[in-house]
C-alpha cells in the first residue's frame, strides 16, 4: 500500500533533483501497476471483512 504513495513521490523528487522530468526510474509504471493491486486487496479485506460480521455479528470478535 506504501507504494501507491511512495512512487509517484519518489517520481516527483528525481524530476526536481535533475531538474527534468525523469522518466528512467520508471516511477509512473510502479504506480500503474501497484495501484490496482493495493484496492483490490482492499476490496478483498472488505469483503471478508462483512462476511465475519454478517456470520458472527459486531460483537462476535470481543
Amino acid at each position: 500500500m506504501v507504494g501507491v504513495s511512495v512512487a509517484p513521490a519518489f517520481w516527483l523528487l528525481a524530476g526536481a533533483r535533475h531538474d527534468k522530468w525523469d522518466h528512467s526510474g520508471h516511477y509512473p509504471s510502479v504506480f500503474v501497476v501497484v495501484a490496482p493491486d493495493v484496492y483490490l486487496f482492499g476490496l478483498v479485506v472488505g469483503v471478508a471483512a462483512e462476511i465475519l460480521i454478517a456470520l458472527f455479528g459486531r460483537d462476535g470478535f470481543g
